[in-house]
């Protein structure tokens, strides 16, 4: 279904600081080649092997993570620990795993982990994205020559971890997910009784999504991490970027992916409810209960390509007529009210972030002619009295009652609308 209701509870602002003329000085000859966000942070890779750090107080602050290209950059939200995969000596593919807690008065944060992206065996093949599962107990990697990896133990530390090959997809690895049903892992391990035969019901053991560009797949995994059953959940796939877990209760998710027409939610057995929403689709995202999809041409949007991340050299950076020729739309669907909360056009979006209470755009700056400058775009929601007195206005009590729900307010509160219903209708 699509949703045609339309309520704008988003504004759209400059998040340059207003005591700061550049928010990104000495940035304009960077080349990001990946992002990230959490944990209060945002996170940019560059083609030259630094991480940049920018809080909220907008300081940027950067280190060198490796000697060539940051392909991913990963922040775990329950834990200060930042995963980034990369180039580094000899031309070798390492995934790096930093602690940023304890990044004080120090170059750089400290190295807890340092190891290979290569399967064991197989043929080195660069990784086309990650997921990480908050336990710090299992990695994924899928990979540009369709390898689905799986890293199993405490990866923190600097011990061996168990690697297995889950399953070789016939073209890249675009998107990925992990969603474990119960937070118990020990209990998990328990709870499958017998490897040999199909399980019933939900799933006690974690459950992997990978998507490619040609297919769309589960896999429930056994206690000894072999694939205990996998299921093709659509004969159709997705782009990079365009996959991610919803959360529709407070331990269960779906597994979201933005095709050509619409937005598909998945369990491990099939597919679920979709979102009709037609063009193409750069990202998807998640912020509260609220989906966000990005749309237009591919232009300069980050994404990960046949064998390496895109990025902007030095000798091809787009000309002010070709970053202004390149619109795209950020559509905010709240999924639990079934409306449309947001709709925008922003010029040069290279990157998407959820952080600090709201959606963020990485974007090269259109406004002027010369050397590439970037900005920072927020998208800010509006507070619940404000989007309250909007839907009082317009006579829209049952919507609101449904917000002040949605929002927890107290049973006062909501009890004071149903008032104001009232009175609106014995009027």
């Amino acid at each position: 279904m699509a949703y045609s209701r339309r309520l704008f509870f988003f504004d759209k602002i400059d998040a340059r600081n207003g005591h700061q003329n550049d928010l990104f000085a000495g940035f304009s000859d960077v080349q990001p080649t990946c992002t990230s966000s959490g944990r209060g942070f945002l996170w940019i890779g560059d083609a030259c092997g630094f991480i940049y750090r920018l809080d909220r107080g907008q300081q940027l602050n950067p280190f060198k993570a490796f000697t060539q290209a940051v392909r991913h950059v990963y922040q775990l939200k329950q834990q200060d620990l930042l995963l980034t995969i990369g180039v580094d000596e000899f031309n070798e593919e390492r995934m790096k795993i930093w602690n940023t807690a304890k990044w004080v008065n120090k170059p750089t944060p400290y190295c807890s982990r340092s190891t290979t992206t290569a399967v064991p065996g197989q043929t080195e093949s660069p990784v086309s994205c990650l997921c990480v599962d908050e336990t710090l107990q299992l990695i994924v990697f899928g990979h540009t020559n369709g390898h689905l990896q799986l890293l199993r133990g405490d990866i923190t530390p600097e011990r061996h971890c168990k690697r297995h090959l889950l399953h070789t997809f016939a073209s890249p690895v675009t998107g990925l997910g992990i969603h474990v049903f119960c937070s118990n892992y020990s209990g998990v391990q328990q709870a499958i009784q017998s490897e040999s035969s199909a399980p019933r019901g939900d799933p006690q053991g974690p459950v992997i999504f990978a998507t490619t560009d040609q297919c769309i797949m589960s896999f429930i995994l056994s206690k000894r991490d072999e694939v205990l059953c996998k299921t093709v959940l659509d004969r159709f796939g997705a782009s990079a970027n365009c996959s991610s877990m919803f959360p529709v209760a407070s331990d269960v998710a779906q597994f979201a992916v933005a095709c050509r027409d619409a937005v598909y939610f998945y369990n491990w057995d099939g597919r679920g409810p979709c979102l009709a929403t037609d063009g193409n689709k750069l990202a998807l995202s998640v912020f509260k209960q609220y989906l966000v999809i990005l749309k237009g041409d591919p232009g300069l949007f980050l994404s990960p390509v046949a064998n390496m991340p895109r990025s902007l050299s030095a000798t091809n950076m787009p000309t002010h007529t070709a970053r202004s020729a390149n619109p795209t739309t950020v559509v905010i669907h709240d999924q639990q009210n079934k409306f449309i909360t947001g709709e925008f056009t922003v010029y040069g979006v290279r990157s998407m972030f959820t952080e600090w209470d709201g959606i963020y755009l990485l974007c090269l700056d259109t406004s002027s002619e010369g050397p590439v400058k970037y900005t920072l775009t927020s998208l800010n929601e509006k507070s619940t009295q404000a989007k309250l007195d909007m839907l009082f206005e317009k006579k829209n009590f049952q919507l609101a009652i449904d917000i002040a729900k949605s929002h927890n307010l107290s049973q006062d509160e909501v009890a004071r609308i149903f008032w104001r219903y009232a009175d609106h209708l014995y009027k």
